[in-house]
């Protein structure tokens, strides 16, 4: 039994390893965030009293930094695990029997259940077996950290503040759905009053980037959303 045990840790531990090397380092995927940790395999039904909820999430932590509940639908539990200071967050899927099913990651500057998948995404079978893997980095080397940055460069500091830019959402275009497509960022944003005056009283404007390059490439303005 106790050589069972250690085979099925040491499995665990190689799945750690190979999820955060199979990771672009430069896109600054060093918080543990980005790991999917042996203990995160599992998820203990009984102990969470998952039969007994009713669809509404329980918070397990929370704090200025981070935050981490789960919640159930009519045939999966989420856990969910948010690093407040990057904008990042982690969703498990688990079968109702408390194993993996899959994993993702998702940038979010403003809005947490609107983010972008950046990184790589896994799923598995209910034998723990990998069965399928998604590198949403593929085809990138401007890295889900740098996006707004060089759109806070492109429209300067004195626009931000006279128009109080305070929301942004990002997205991007998917190179694993669509492979014949060039890779390019979209940065949405929202100001005041006096910006929406400006862009004809459109609610915002989108910026998009070369994914590669950095380049800016067109600006459009939108409605409503995003």
């Amino acid at each position: 039994m106790k050589k069972l045990i250690s085979l099925i840790s040491f499995f665990l531990l190689i799945n750690t390893i190979s999820f955060a090397q199979n990771i672009v380092v430069s896109c600054n995927y060093n918080d543990s965030i980005f790991k999917l940790l042996p203990n995160e395999m599992g998820f203990d039904v009984h102990k969470h009293r998952v039969e007994t909820m009713t669809g509404d999430y329980t918070i397990l932590f929370d704090n200025k930094n981070y935050k981490s509940y789960f919640f159930k639908t009519s045939g999966s539990i989420y856990y969910k695990q948010i690093n407040k200071k990057i904008n990042v967050y982690k969703v498990i899927n688990y079968y109702y029997d408390g194993k993996i099913e899959s994993v993702d990651l998702y940038y979010t500057p403003n809005v947490e259940d609107s983010g972008v998948n950046i990184g790589i995404s896994k799923t598995f079978d209910k034998n723990y077996t990998l069965t399928e893997e998604k590198n949403y980095d593929k085809g990138y080397k401007i890295c889900y950290n740098e996006v707004i940055p060089i759109l806070n460069k492109l429209i300067g500091e004195r626009f931000i503040k006279k128009y109080e830019i305070e929301i942004y959402a990002v997205s991007r275009v998917d190179l694993n759905e669509n492979p014949t497509l060039k890779p390019k960022w979209y940065v949405s944003i929202q100001g005041n009053d006096a910006y929406h005056k400006k862009i004809k009283k459109a609610h915002g404007a989108t910026y998009i980037f070369d994914g590669i390059t950095g380049k800016f490439l067109n600006k459009r303005t939108f409605k409503s959303g995003y």
